[in-house]
């Protein structure tokens, strides 16, 4: 971000490493309110995720990707305090150089009550959300 006020912004609710941002990366807290945790969740699923249909499904696939085992974990807890059911995927790196990544994917018990409580936009393009 070069706008100053969107950095500061960010720096009011993030903290990370300057050094190693993207593995470092979390919240402060998860004691926001719940707009702010809503419009979190859809604001990084709408970044940093993806809404697809696999050949035949007939519910989405829900993901969010992360280098960050703290921010996975807390994007799951943000996810119970919506009654979405959520598992974490740890994807180990094949190389020195890369980093481990975290896929939280939504189970399909919550994907529905998700949708219409986060209502990410990427849903819309599949006419999910309303």
């Amino acid at each position: 971000a070069y706008s100053k006020k969107i950095f500061n912004c960010f720096k009011s609710y993030l903290e990370y490493d300057p050094k190693q941002k993207h593995c470092t990366i979390k919240l402060k807290n998860l004691d926001f309110s719940r707009e702010f945790n809503r419009g979190f969740l859809r604001g990084l699923l709408d970044t940093d995720g993806t809404i697809c249909f696999s050949k035949n499904q007939k519910k989405p696939e829900i993901v969010y990707y992360t280098t960050s085992a703290s921010l996975a974990k807390q994007i799951k807890a943000l996810l119970i305090t919506f009654n979405v059911d959520s598992n974490i995927l740890k994807i180990k790196s094949k190389k020195k150089c890369e980093k481990d990544y975290y896929h939280v994917y939504l189970l399909t018990s919550g994907k529905e009550r998700f949708i219409k409580t986060i209502k990410p936009f990427k849903a819309k393009k599949f006419g999910l959300v309303v």
